[in-house]
């Protein structure tokens, strides 16, 4: 019956739903699904229209998966297909349709050289992110509590309902077999030769391949379905929460630490849950139905087995509880080791210099043996679960049997091994309970974490300038602050008794600024003035208190500290920009990176990450050159030009630059700001952060800064003129000097200006603190230089190059000998083995015992006498 209900259901699919293999526009709603979601009203509703356009068409939203109910397909794939969209059915469940990239692998071949290797775009995470992101926002307008627990199911639900279908058929085919065809099967061996009929033997036999293919195959069809969602579900949570991340303001340092947990490790326990969770659901309906069976088959005595069942179901529960609770704690534990080990890589070099690399390496020590100590109760707890899991059978057999021959009744065998078949069968499912409790636990746990993070306050959006506007920034009476982080009540004690750091916060207070278009305005300042919180602040990075500020148009904002992405050159420019080669090339000759791209190995194609050079060639070409993690190897005006580079490639309205020509040499950065700023982003606003009097000359505005304030903006000799603090400022640069009364110009020697006493008293008492600032911190340089000087340095190679990799085409002796010793040892291994075969070869006896025990209490009944 469940044959023919099949094959009408694939003939109506494929007389309804066909269409060719190729991924058309009007396939699957996911097509229609932008990669990235805008931040429109428009665009949101698009959005939820495309999400929702499978509502006009019958299960259109799911037209792609009911194709995969079809026996078989072209095995043909399309340029944008992948085998596991093009499997069938059967394919599908088996996983054949990988078979060719494993034999490909097992060969030592690299798969995409077998056929290339695509991610199917119904699981590509920014699809998925799209659906996500829709059922949140539907979630959130909802209720004033919205839940990503929710949200979540809502995502998996008709993939959750299937996978479900599929695991009940399994459990039906696992109850039918033992229940029905074993017991039915051991009647027909102990029937007579005269009597017995040879034709139902082979069918019972024929009868019990079948129903345990079917089983197998739906408990494949289970995995199959399970492991898709679950991979989707993953890669949309975690993308999602990238996404709102990056919209969001600077993360506190304890975050990071849990961020990186949950890409790391809470990753893994959502991806865990959505697999077992059909087998949690469906599970409990083995338990009822090998209840109603026992009742039926040895009457009130199986109560005894099922009680033995409920015993240690409860105890189950209390050590799932536990397992819980300790897994808590070792993410606890984990989260505070990864937050130390970020901090001692972010101070290394202060650690280094100060000798401190003891200290600082007992303390992960001593937190790691504190993980290890949770993870150890953690494992204890897990192998208990499972060994009263393998006893739980037997214990629930023995009990019932030696009740039921006690009472005075007859067991025959046919009886005897349906019984303790179906405890077997009702043991596996109350196994799969505890390990989805604790996996559901895990992850709402995880959830509820993520959560937190997605209900943090976005970057709140700038107002635009209307677009005929000829003011590209604009801020009125502006005040802008960092986030408030409040110290705990015991923290605030310390500070006021040992008289600590004041906990006032830096601010931006009283901006008032009107930037035209088309304008070059240099910003300047002593150090610490506000002149990086002032372009964070324009980018939505600060906490506007109050005032107005509008932009007229996008914005490229290039930091003081160069961010190098692990990619090639070449990407790292385009940052997933489509590559225009012309506009491509005027960017390295205008950023002056093409004498530095031909000493590269590979040109633009070099790849920055581990810290070697690296040599690899496929055929007769180059592929891949490393030069050194997130840029260590690259010189610190590389990285500024490449960042630079990066930013104008994107062609913004607004540039911000913060200290981009610091890190270069005099004249790279005079060619630089002639050719990439002034000629070539000469249509474009840029605010550019140095503090070179020369490079200040040639911009149209200056704004200089002081304590968080904007002091004076005007043109280079208007604020000579007028502003004490930037003659200063000139002065220390080394740009003026002084003589007598008469200010002069050390580029060409011109007088600029005369000062009366009082200005000159304020200069003085300025250049005087600068002075002393410079000669304190050239007197520290030298010292750090006199002790890197005695340092060694010692070079190793970190890496195999990709060709020594792709030639080994298996796992050498070391690498196992290597893996039993972090085991412990060869012996423990021996031991694991030892007990593993004990523990298979007690359940071969004890099947073998109870065919011997019943044959000594039934000698009349032989096999097919």
């Amino acid at each position: 019956l469940l044959s023919f209900c099949y094959g009408l259901f694939s003939v109506a699919m494929s007389q309804h739903y066909w269409v060719d293999d190729d991924f058309d526009d009007e396939d699957v709603v996911y097509e229609k699904t932008p990669a990235l979601v805008p931040r429109s009203e428009e665009d949101e509703s698009n959005i939820e229209s495309s999400v929702q356009a499978s509502s006009s068409s019958k299960f259109g939203q799911f037209r792609q998966s009911l194709k995969q109910l079809l026996p078989s397909r072209s095995s043909q794939l399309s340029g944008s297909a992948t085998g596991v969209d093009q499997a069938g059915c059967f394919s599908f469940i088996t996983y054949s349709w990988i078979f060719k990239y494993l034999w490909a692998t097992f060969r030592g071949k690299d798969p995409n050289h077998v056929q290339p290797w695509a991610c199917s775009v119904y699981d590509s995470a920014n699809v998925n992110i799209a659906r996500l992101e829709y059922l949140w926002k539907v979630e959130s307008e909802k209720t004033m509590k919205p839940s990503l627990s929710r949200s979540l199911y809502q995502f998996i639900r008709m993939r959750f309902f299937f996978a479900c279908l599929c695991f009940f058929f399994c459990l039906i085919f696992g109850f039918i077999g033992p229940t029905c065809l074993v017991r039915a099967l051991i009647q027909f061996t102990q029937t007579r030769w005269e009597e017995a009929s040879i034709g139902y033997g082979i069918f019972l036999a024929f009868a019990m391949l079948v129903v345990e293919l079917c089983r197998v195959l739906s408990y494949g069809a289970t995995w199959a379905i399970s492991t898709r969602t679950a991979l989707r579900a993953r890669g949309a949570v975690l993308g999602f929460l990238f996404k709102r991340l990056m919209f969001q303001r600077e993360t506190n340092e304890d975050s990071i630490g849990e961020i990186m947990n949950i890409f790391a490790n809470d990753s893994q326990r959502i991806f865990d849950a959505v697999s077992f969770l059909p087998l949690v659901v469906v599970s409990p309906l083995v338990l009822l139905g090998g209840v109603i069976y026992l009742l039926y088959l040895i009457g009130p005595c199986s109560l005894i087995g099922l009680g033995v069942f409920l015993i240690f179901n409860v105890l189950q529960v209390f050590i799932g509880k536990r397992i819980v609770f300790l897994r808590k704690i070792a993410i606890e534990f984990t989260e505070k080791r990864i937050k130390l080990i970020n901090e001692i890589l972010n101070c290394m070099r202060a650690i280094k210099m100060n000798a401190l690399e003891d200290p600082f390496e007992s303390n992960v020590h001593s937190v790691r043996r504190d993980e290890k100590k949770a993870l150890f109760k953690t494992a204890v707890a897990q192998s208990l679960a499972l060994g009263l899991g393998s006893v739980m059978p037997v214990v629930a057999a023995t009990s019932t049997f030696v009740i039921y021959l006690s009472l005075g009744y007859d067991l025959l065998p046919d009886q005897a091994y349906a019984v303790i078949t179906v405890f077997f069968v009702m043991v596996f499912s109350i196994r799969m309970i505890p390990y989805g409790m604790r996996y559901l636990a895990e992850a709402k746990v995880s959830l509820e974490k993520i959560q937190v993070h997605l209900m943090e306050p976005e970057l709140l959006p700038v107002r635009n300038l209307h677009v005929t506007s000829s003011v590209a920034l604009e801020i009125r009476d502006g005040h802008f602050l960092w986030n408030v982080v409040e110290p705990p009540d015991d923290a605030k004690e310390t500070l006021l008794h040992n008289n600590g750091p004041s906990t006032k916060q830096f601010a931006l207070t009283d901006i008032n600024i009107k930037i035209y278009k088309k304008q070059i305005v240099g910003i300047c300042g002593p150090v610490g003035c506000g002149k990086s919180s002032l372009l964070l602040a324009i980018i939505g990075e600060m906490v506007q208190g109050n005032g107005e500020m509008q932009v007229g148009g996008s914005v490229a904002y290039c930091s003081q500290d160069p961010w190098i992405l692990n990619a090639t050159v070449r990407e790292n420019i385009l940052l997933g920009e489509t590559l225009n080669v012309q506009l491509y090339n005027t960017v390295l000759r205008v950023c002056n990176l093409e004498a530095d791209i031909e000493t590269f190995p590979a040109g633009d194609r070099t790849e920055v990450c581990t810290a070697f050079w690296c040599t690899c060639l496929v055929g007769d070409n180059f592929s891949c050159f490393q030069v050194g993690e997130r840029g260590a190897t690259l010189s610190g005006g590389q990285k500024a030009r490449l960042s630079l580079a990066r930013a104008i490639y994107h062609q913004k309205d607004i540039y911000l630059f913060d200290n981009v020509l610091t890190a270069l040499d005099y004249n790279v950065a005079s060619r630089v700001l002639k050719e990439a700023i002034q000629e070539h982003l000469s249509g474009k606003t840029v605010l550019l952060i140095t503090s070179c009097v020369q490079f200040l000359k040639q911009c149209d505005a200056i704004l200089f800064m002081d304590q968080g304030r904007i002091v004076d903006f005007g043109r280079h000799e208007e604020l000579l003129q007028r502003c004490a603090a930037y003659l200063a400022f000139c002065q220390s640069s080394g740009e003026l000097k002084t003589k007598g009364d008469e200010i002069i110009d050390m580029d060409d020697g011109t007088v600029i200006e005369k000062m009366d006493n009082c200005q000159r008293y304020r200069f003085d008492e300025i250049v005087k603190s600068e002075q002393s600032c410079d000669a304190r911190i050239q007197d520290q340089d030298q010292n750090v230089k006199q002790i890197i000087a005695n340092v060694p340095i010692k070079y190793d190679k970190l890496f195999e190059s990709e060709e020594n990799l792709q030639q080994q085409r298996g796992l050498s002796m070391n690498t196992y000998k290597s893996y039993f010793e972090a085991m412990g040892s060869f012996w423990t291994v021996l031991l694991v083995l030892a007990l593993f075969a004990l523990s298979t070869g007690s359940t071969i006896f004890s099947t073998f015992w109870l065919s011997y025990w019943l044959k000594k209490i039934h000698p009349e009944f032989g096999v097919c006498r």
